[in-house]
């Protein structure tokens, strides 16, 4: 979808010069720029509930140090994974078909 909400941008781009490798890693890099920021603020968020369960329930809290690397890390890899199918159809636009009105 956001291929297709983009069309124009992207079409104007390419018609100044920028490369197809250059749409496709704009892609991406906002694929992973968001699965960063969801990953990080996801990361606070459970490691913050978990501590505030279990001093409600007056367990001792002890993180894994593991555990969120691990977590962080496969985030991002399915946030770039998820990205990279509409990087690279946008990279394979011609710009005629991308400035072309529907």
């Amino acid at each position: 979808m956001n291929v297709c909400e983009r069309r124009n941008e992207i079409g104007l781009r390419m018609a100044i010069g920028a490369r197809g490798q250059d749409i496709r890693n704009l892609f991406l890099i906002e694929a992973l720029a968001l699965s960063a920021m969801g990953a990080l603020s996801g990361a606070c968020v459970g490691i913050v509930l978990a501590w505030l369960y279990a001093v409600i329930s007056q367990w001792t809290f002890e993180l894994s140090m593991v555990s969120i690397p691990l977590g962080v890390g496969s985030t991002l890899l399915v946030g770039v994974l998820s990205g990279l199918k509409p990087a690279l159809a946008a990279s394979r636009l011609t710009p005629v078909e991308a400035l072309r009105v529907y």
